[in-house]
């Protein structure tokens, strides 16, 4: 057996509902015993209790949502009361498995517990072992961006009413499969760093043959992703948390293939992951001239009379015309525009795939002319620009990526390589170039000593929305404690902007976060026919009771990790003490924690003001670059980045995504 953690047998977090399926969460609970694991147990239901006791209560999961499970009961719907068990459910797994609780995921259900499962899947980082068995494994009723891209489904077979041979099968099997991915799990000690690229396959794009071995042997071990769909979610999802020490992003047909409404997506979200995250990014237009779909269906009536590539039964791939192509440069540019980090687009003046050469099916001088035009015209000036008198897959494409690349080893943006020279050492795989070729293809660069990480000095966290949870995820709460009808607050800010327009309006900047809070201050004021006129009253109405109860204990664990470690603490809040109340302060004993706190209520400077972030940095007596700043606003965010400091902008929908990455800024272990 391969232990998975300080030598224990992998233990895997079962998550189902108890109340209706006993027998089966109990057969799945012995079947991972039966293969060596250990079981915890998770009951999502909400109509009672079943035949056994489980590990984590359903009243608990509810609670982590900020609900009893009697108002979760008395939603009166059960798509409402099963989002909030999936709240509450993501909320305690992320947790538990940053804390080391569990190492795997299995959970089974049908549509409603799929729906709750995914939810969970999608919380739990990239590498933890995931399996979901459901009635409707691969159905087309589940959508492509609410996939995992690492998670194992398997179809529950007759196993939607009781045990037989059929559904024993099934449970066993899935058993085996997360137990299996436990115990297969391998950390193996290699100090590289880790270059991500994406690449369609290795016909359409081959750079990876001539980059892999040159930069093998300049110290970095190099991970390829696919860029069908969920290879790109993947990819972005770790370079979002900073995985990557670079990325070289030359696969960009997910993109056109979002724009064009096509299933072969990676979301909406598409090459923004490493330049948000401030990752060093190298980037080209590999494969922009096509529009993915299923090789099996009829080609998208708007590419009608457009040539076709079909690279196989499951995937063909169609022309975009010269007005897209326009279209798709200029998305490329936005997006670019939006980095933190150094980025240089490489353009290939001479093609973006195999296929669109001279003689082949995509051919279309026209359309690379067009998009290579408007490349010139719309790319930001904050973006190094190069083009490059090459197809994309000719050798002098690869020895322009090396160059810059190169460049940035030399300049510190990138982190050295590190080469094992040691008479013991693997040797490296690849080759060198033959003798004569240009030097950017060479062997490593000299000095390829590794650096010992050196983490940030300080954390400054913002407070609504990062310390606490926002007032959008504590409805229930402040409907109970305001004596109104559960479901009476309808507005869900982040978490469902279509219900919410005033939200789309601040985060168009066309009010500020504080107008927003005191429209919902009135508005909620009138609902229990009171006149509100500060919002003070609003937060200390709904949450005075008890305010521990609305703090992320995410937050309450970087906090106590970080003051542990030595690091400095800082709060940078616009209302702190404008919407708590002044006693606040006393009635929350984390606060203590903290060396210096800059409310906005006091000093007037709203972030994103250059001043508010200077004021925290003096007051830490710290330059900006040693301060790692997180706030839930991007424009907040944004003026982090200018004033110099490292950032995290936090996401409300995955937080233990957003502290693991300001712990690893900090040099903290998660």
């Amino acid at each position: 057996m391969s232990p998975t953690q300080a030598g224990r047998p992998p233990v895997i977090l079962l998550i189902g509902t108890v109340d209706t399926k006993s027998d089966e969460m109990a057969y799945l609970r012995e079947s991972v015993e039966h293969l060596g694991g250990t079981a915890l147990v998770m009951d999502v239901g909400v109509l009672g209790k079943g035949g056994f006791t489980p590990d984590i209560l359903n009243s608990e999961v509810a609670a982590a949502a900020g609900v009893t499970l009697q108002q979760v009961m008395e939603t009166g719907d059960e798509n409402t009361s099963m989002k909030l068990m999936a709240t509450g459910a993501s909320l305690i797994a992320t947790q538990w498995y940053v804390e080391g609780r569990f190492d795997g995921l299995l959970a089974l259900g049908g549509t409603m517990g799929t729906d709750l499962a995914l939810d969970v899947a999608n919380a739990l980082p990239l590498g933890c072992p995931k399996v979901v068995l459901s009635t409707i494994a691969y159905s087309p009723l589940i959508p492509p961006d609410r996939i995992p891209p690492d998670l194992i489904m398997r179809l529950w077979a007759g196993g939607l009413y009781g045990l037989n041979r059929l559904c024993k099968a099934a449970l066993g099997q899935a058993a085996g499969a997360v137990v299996g991915a436990c115990m297969a799990r391998a950390a193996e000690a290699d100090r590289r760093p880790v270059i991500g690229m994406t690449s369609l396959g290795s016909s359409a794009l081959s750079y990876m043959k001539k980059l892999k071995p040159a930069l093998e042997a300049r110290g970095y071990e190099l991970a390829v992703f696919h860029t069908t769909g969920m290879g790109g979610r993947a990819f972005e999802d770790l370079a979002r948390r900073g995985y990557f020490a670079c990325v070289m992003d030359f696969s960009l047909q997910e993109l056109v293939n979002d724009l064009a409404g096509s299933c072969v997506s990676a979301g909406s979200e598409r090459l923004l992951g490493a330049g948000l995250a401030g990752v060093p990014q190298i980037v080209a237009p590999g494969a922009t001239d096509m529009v993915d779909f299923p090789a099996w269906t009829r080609c998208p009536s708007q590419f009608e009379g457009r040539s076709v590539h079909e690279h196989n039964r499951l995937i063909a791939s169609v022309c975009i015309d010269p007005e897209m192509r326009r279209h798709v440069a200029r998305a490329i540019a936005d997006r670019l525009e939006q980095a933190t980090g150094p980025t240089c687009l490489l353009l290939p003046m001479g093609g973006v795939e195999q296929w669109d050469r001279p003689g082949e099916p995509l051919h279309d001088p026209e359309g690379l002319k067009a998009f290579t035009d408007e490349m010139v015209h719309v790319i930001s000036p904050g973006t190094v620009f190069q083009p490059v008198d090459a197809h994309i897959n000719d050798e002098a494409f690869a020895v322009a990526a090396l160059r810059v690349f190169d460049g940035w080893v030399a300049a510190g943006l990138v982190p050295p390589g590190v080469v094992d020279t040691s008479p013991h050492a693997p040797p490296l795989r690849g080759s060198l170039p033959p003798e004569g070729a240009d030097p950017a293809w060479g062997g490593p660069a000299p000095d390829r000593r590794p650096r010992a990480p050196v983490g940030a000095q300080a954390l400054v966290l913002d407070f609504g929305g990062v310390i606490s949870r926002m007032l959008f995820e504590t409805h229930p709460l402040t409907e109970k404690a305001l004596g109104l009808a559960p479901g009476t607050l309808t507005w869900k800010g982040p978490f469902d902007s279509a219900s919410d327009p005033l939200w789309q309006d601040m985060q168009a900047d066309k009010l500020s976060e504080r107008d927003y809070w005191m429209a919902r201050t009135r508005e909620v004021g009138c609902l229990v026919g009171e006149e509100w006129d500060a919002m003070e009253t609003f937060v200390q109405r709904a949450r005075g009771a008890d305010v521990e109860a609305v703090i992320r204990p995410e937050a309450v664990a970087i906090i106590e990790a970080a003051k542990a470690a030595g690091k400095r603490l800082a709060i940078l809040s616009n209302e702190l003490d404008l919407f708590y109340g002044a006693d606040f302060r006393t009635r929350l004993p984390l606060l203590q924690l903290f060396d210096v706190i800059v409310d906005a209520t006091y000093t007037g400077i709203l972030k994103p003001d250059p001043r508010a972030y200077e004021a925290v940095t003096e007051a830490l007596g710290l330059p900006a670059g040693e301060c790692v700043f997180v706030d839930d606003q991007k424009r907040n965010a944004d003026g982090g980045v200018k004033a110099g400091m490292q950032v995290v902008h936090f996401d409300v929908l995955r937080p233990a995504v957003s502290f693991a990455t300001a712990r690893e800024l900090l040099g903290l272990s998660s």
